[in-house]
Order: structure tokens, then C-alpha cells, then sequence
């Protein structure tokens, strides 16, 4: 638009020029006088032309300046994302999945052990989850907790113990999940798994209760506790990986009932995710 104006302008001075020729003496400093204002009309559209193009450049680097900080800051939410998922892995990497989830006599001894000297909280051993070879042997046991006052809220955690070669053994780390047990001596009350292997049988269970599920891969690798309740209820401590390629395993809490007609319904699935506490 403006450098229609500035072409209009141009014109019009060039006939105004040309006319000046044909004019007397005495009319050309009127000639001169708008010939100067044609200049400065000129230079002041010239000089807006001039801020409008700096403008737009400043908002164009405004923007991708605002563009660049958004996109560093979806990068930092990822990376902080990324990495609260891997604080709450139960095996990171370098763990070995346990071929039996059942607590050996050898097993609990080594518990028992690290667990000299503890107060304030009693932990009592569910299943064998994994192990880390090192200088000696990390274990990692899936345990139910409750502080040590009256009528304590009993909750699910996992407690690490490093073993080094001469036997000795202590906790390194112990993560509270938060979600209650429900264990009690209550009748209709949860009680924990006399045998947490998972037989042929309670893998039949939670696959007919799984089915249909799509996006998570669902494995159980112990049976946690069980309750009798017009049929039975089960709690499947589970390894749970999205199904893409190179996803992480986490754990689950899978809640199962099979009626007294052996139909089966899935109950509800509980995230594990961990907050260390101090041993």
C-alpha cells in the first residue's frame, strides 16, 4: 500500500516539474515550495516503511524466541516426567527378575538379619522379587509394613538389602507405596498368601480377568493376598510394560474376584508408585 502511495506521489511531482517549465518566473518558487513537500511526504513514508519493517522483524523474533523457550520447557517437563518414572522403578537396571517369588529359609535368614537393630516400623516378607549381582547381592523383597504404634495402617512396600561376601547384611533403601493391605485377623479380612507362586491355575484366573485389555502388557509375579468373600478375591502383584518397543516393566497391584461359579471379574489396578524411606 505504501509503496503505491510513494509511486502516486513520485508522479506527481515529475507533472508538477514539468508544468513548472511552461509556467513564468514569478510561479516557481510555489513550484519549488511543493516539489519540497512532495520530498518530505516522501521521506516520511520512507522512514514508517523503514520502522514497520523493523517491527515486524522484532515479532518475528519475539516469536520464535517464545517458541524456543516453550519448546525448552516441554523438554524440561519431559525429562522431569522420565525421570520420576524411573525413581519409582521397583527393578531398575542391572536387576535380575527372582525365577520364584517364594521367601526361602536362606532368604529370611538374610532379612532377618538386616533387619536387626530396626525400629519404629516391623516388616514381614510377601515375595522374593529380584536380585542384583555385585560385590556380594542386592535383594529386592516385596514386604507389608506398618509403623509401630496402636492400631497401625498396614501398607505394601519394597525393602533392598545388600549382602557382601563375608554374609553380613543391611538395608540399603525401603520404599512405602502407601497403598493399604486390608491384612488382618478380621474374619472376611485379607490375609496374605500362604504360597505366592503362581500356579497354572491363578495364571488361568488373571489371564480370563485381564482379557480384553489393550496398551499394557500384564504379567503376575506373585500372589500377594487373598480374601473369602461369596467366592474369592485375589491381589496379583504385577510387572506391567506399555506395549511398544524398549518400554520399561513397571509393577502393579491387579485386584481379582472369580465367583463361586468360577466367573471372573477385574477389580481394580493400583500404580506402585514408591516413596523412599529412611531405614
Amino acid at each position: 500500500m505504501k509503496n503505491r502511495m510513494l509511486a502516486t506521489i513520485l508522479a506527481g511531482a515529475m507533472i508538477m516539474s514539468l508544468a513548472a517549465c511552461g509556467q513564468p518566473a514569478a510561479t516557481a518558487p510555489e513550484t519549488e515550495k511543493a516539489e519540497s513537500a512532495v520530498i518530505e511526504t516522501v521521506e516520511e513514508i520512507e522512514t514508517d516503511s523503514v520502522a514497520e519493517d523493523v517491527s515486524v522483524d522484532e515479532t518475528v523474533e519475539a516469536d520464535s524466541t517464545v517458541e524456543e523457550s516453550t519448546d525448552a520447557e516441554a523438554e524440561s517437563t519431559d525429562d522431569a516426567e522420565e525421570a520420576e518414572e524411573m525413581d519409582v522403578t521397583i527393578l531398575p537396571g542391572g536387576w535380575q527378575k527372582a525365577e520364584s517369588p517364594v521367601i526361602t529359609d536362606e532368604l529370611r535368614e538374610i532379612f532377618d538379619k538386616a533387619m536387626e537393630g530396626l525400629v519404629g516400623a516391623r516388616y514381614i516378607p510377601v515375595a522374593y522379587i529380584g536380585t542384583q549381582l555385585v560385590s556380594g547381592r542386592n535383594y529386592a523383597i516385596f514386604c507389608r509394613t506398618a509403623p509401630v504404634i496402636p492400631d497401625p495402617v498396614e501398607t505394601y512396600a519394597v525393602v533392598y538389602i545388600y549382602q557382601d561376601l563375608d554374609g553380613n547384611a543391611e538395608i540399603t533403601e525401603i520404599r512405602d507405596f502407601g497403598v493399604e493391605t486390608g491384612i488382618s485377623e478380621m474374619d472376611g479380612a485379607w490375609r496374605q498368601a500362604e504360597d505366592p507362586t503362581i500356579t497354572e491355575d491363578l495364571e488361568e484366573i488373571f489371564r480370563k480377568a485381564v482379557e480384553g485389555l489393550l496398551g499394557v502388557d500384564y504379567t503376575p509375579a506373585a500372589l500377594v493376598a487373598t480374601q473369602v468373600v461369596n467366592g474369592t478375591n485375589y491381589c496379583f502383584l504385577c510387572e506391567a510394560a506399555v506395549v511398544y518397543p524398549g518400554a520399561e516393566t513397571g509393577y502393579k497391584l491387579v485386584y481379582v474376584w472369580q465367583d463361586s461359579e468360577g466367573n471372573v471379574t477385574l477389580g481394580e489396578i493400583v500404580d506402585l508408585a514408591a516413596e523412599a524411606v529412611d531405614a
